[in-house]
């Protein structure tokens, strides 16, 4: 995790924008969360799902497409729940949106309806695609 957590942050230090109003913090004032939560099956729908398509779901669920950083830990309550739960949060306790504010290889994702295999595929292309493009190249031109 803490790998995981340094990549993530690196990537947002190298590709953050001048114009964002939101200030790095320190890299020990982040803690790493999983997206789709470990415990999904509690939350997310183990319904209509194959085995094969639940154990690709348990693979995913520790790459970096289904991680993030964020400012603080959620809250037991919201880690675990649905997708619009643990963005919004749920009215005691602060989610996603709140804790991942600023943090530019997120935010974008905060305007998806849902959270599935797809979105972390789509998103770990992107980081990938990021890392190569504008992070490490971009040291060696």
């Amino acid at each position: 995790n803490i790998q995981a957590k340094g990549v993530l942050y690196l990537l947002e230090l190298s590709t953050r924008s001048h114009l964002n109003s939101t200030k790095l913090l320190s890299f020990a004032e982040y803690s790493l969360e999983h997206v789709m939560p470990k415990k999904w099956r509690n939350n997310w729908g183990e319904v209509g799902l194959s085995k094969e398509q639940a154990d690709l779901r348990d693979d995913l669920l520790l790459t970096l497409g289904n991680l993030t950083v964020i400012t603080g830990q959620l809250n037991s309550a919201i880690r675990d729940s649905d997708w619009n739960t643990k963005l919004n949060g749920n009215g005691k306790h602060l989610g996603l949106m709140t804790y991942s504010q600023g943090i530019e290889i997120f935010s974008k994702y905060f305007q998806r309806v849902a959270w599935n295999e797809d979105c972390i595929k789509e998103r770990a292309q992107e980081l990938f695609d990021l890392s190569v493009n504008k992070t490490w190249n971009q040291n060696l031109i």
